[in-house]
Formats: C-alpha cells, sequence, structure tokens
C-alpha cells in the first residue's frame, strides 16, 4: 500500500521543574503534550507484491483528523532523587502516558471499503479510533559509587515496573486484512479483523557496573 498526498499537523510543547527539597533530596518533574494528526484526505493506491500490477488506485482515505501517531500525546513523569555523602543514591519515579492511540489502517476509510461495509453501524465504527487506556508506572533504583584499587567504580540497580502490572498495552494497531462474509440482504460484505496489541514488560529488573580508569 502507498499513500500520496499526505499533510500531517504536529505540534507539542514540554515543561520541566527541579525543586531542591532539602540538601541532598530533589524532586524533577516534566510534562509534555502534543497532537500529532492527519489534516486532509490522502491518496491511497495498492499494489500486487509478486507483479507490482496495480490492485487499487485513485481512492482516497479519509482520515483527516486521526492521529498518525502511535506516541502517547500526553506524557508526564516525577523522580524523587536522595543521594548520600558516602556515594549512595536512591530514586523513586512514577511516569503516566495518555491520550494514545491504535495506529490507523487507511484501507477502512476509503470509500470502496466504506461501501462494503453491510450496515451503518459498521461504517461508523470504521470511522473510529481506538484508544488505548492510559498508563502509569513506578520504577526504583538504587546506584552506589566508590574507589577500588584506586579506579573509579559505579553500580546501579533499577527495578522498573515495581507493581508487576502486566495489564498495560503498550501499543496497538489495525490490521490490514478484512474478513468477507454474506451480509443479511445477500450479498458480499467485509469487515475488518480486530486490532492487535502489544503489552509492556512485567517488572523488570537492570543492574550494570562501570568502570572508570
Amino acid at each position: 500500500m502507498v499513500m500520496s498526498g499526505i499533510t500531517r499537523l504536529d505540534w507539542g510543547v514540554e515543561a520541566g521543574v527541579r525543586i531542591e527539597l532539602a540538601e541532598r533530596l530533589v524532586l524533577l518533574t516534566v510534562l509534555s503534550v502534543g497532537n500529532n494528526i492527519y489534516r486532509g484526505e490522502p491518496e491511497v493506491a495498492v499494489y500486487e507484491d509478486a507483479s507490482g500490477r496495480l490492485l487499487l488506485g485513485g481512492d482516497r482515505a479519509w482520515l483527516d483528523g486521526f492521529v498518525h501517531s502511535a506516541t502517547p500525546q500526553t506524557t508526564a513523569a516525577a523522580a524523587l532523587n536522595y543521594s548520600t555523602a558516602s556515594q549512595w543514591g536512591f530514586t523513586l519515579e512514577g511516569m503516566y502516558a495518555g491520550r494514545r492511540y491504535v495506529t490507523v489502517n487507511p484501507l477502512r476509510r476509503t470509500d470502496r471499503f466504506l461501501y462494503l461495509a453491510s450496515s451503518s453501524e459498521e461504517r461508523q465504527a470504521c470511522f473510529r479510533q481506538e484508544r488505548l487506556p492510559d498508563a502509569w508506572v513506578l520504577n526504583v533504583g538504587v546506584t552506589k559509587g566508590f574507589t577500588l584499587f584506586g579506579v573509579r567504580v559505579f553500580a546501579s540497580l533499577s527495578v522498573d515496573n515495581l507493581l508487576d502490572r502486566r495489564d498495560i498495552v503498550y501499543g496497538g494497531y489495525e490490521q490490514m486484512r478484512f474478513d468477507e462474509y454474506t451480509a443479511a440482504d445477500g450479498r458480499n460484505a467485509y469487515r475488518p479483523f480486530p486490532a492487535r496489541y502489544s503489552y509492556a514488560y512485567p517488572r523488570t529488573f537492570l543492574a550494570s557496573l562501570t568502570v572508570s580508569f
């Protein structure tokens, strides 16, 4: 599938704040808000893989206003960092992602496919872009710096997704495949396959050791 005449509108703003709560205790916060959408209706062409023969051309995908990016449109994070005089460091971090959508299949929104839908409800469903659930995680980390035989060593251990949440949808996309079936009026109709999803990692441990000469 090839799309041409694509027009998009992308904008975003970010803000961050660093607050020293105490001599060795620091709070870091950041917020990002954006919008990544199609503007206008691009032209869609479908070619056969083996021969390159044109199967569908000259059709428009009604994508105006749909989100084109899998990136969350809203993100926020806060981290509490504490360090000691003996070179220990401790971090507690919370992260949030919202306004996330599945990646759209342009073919679902062409006149040709909408004509093949069996009912107005199915046509309306094709124009909806599924919003993924908002997600949040907690992470913790500990670091230690020291000198060993005159060499600087820095060790760290982090635990991501501390609460071991396994229901976080990381991303999703609409499949390119369609299901052919017989509608109530006897004609052949088509409906899209369900969206596919990927899930975030469960609780994850990461350890590292850095040596500086």
